[in-house]
């Protein structure tokens, strides 16, 4: 039987940080990676396609693990607020601030890419203002 990973970031808890449980979540243990301090971490999306493949957004920048989250590299610099997979390669972060753009990854989170929408433009097209 293989191990599942789940990911969570805490801000309350102490440490603060990224946790990781192989159970389903009946026991925690933060993940000690040296490069995620001080980032102001704010999403974690852990890929249903690659289960070792871990992305954590932060207020300045993108960090990707491939190895269950053992250690990251940044891939991105810029905010972000929210991490979303749309498929097994295509993700899109939102940014925390709203002069920040879109970026999008097309390779798994290996790197990202801003769009040329801001997320103040990008959310006045989608809404419905009927």
């Amino acid at each position: 039987m293989s191990i599942v990973k789940t990911y969570a970031l805490s801000t309350e808890a102490s440490p603060t940080g990224l946790y990781v449980s192989n159970d389903l979540g009946l026991t925690w243990s933060i993940v000690n990676a040296t490069n995620l301090v001080n980032n102001n971490l704010r999403s974690v999306a852990s890929s249903p396609y690659t289960p070792d493949t871990v992305l954590i957004g932060g207020s300045s920048a993108i960090f990707r693990s491939t190895d269950g989250g053992d250690s990251f590299t940044n891939v991105y610099s810029g905010s972000s607020w929210r991490l979303f997979y749309k498929d097994s390669d295509n993700i899109i972060s939102i940014p925390e601030i709203s002069s920040d753009f879109i970026a999008l990854s097309n390779n798994n989170g290996s790197s990202f890419s801003p769009t040329a929408t801001n997320i103040v433009t990008q959310l006045a097209v989608g809404a419905d203002v009927g």
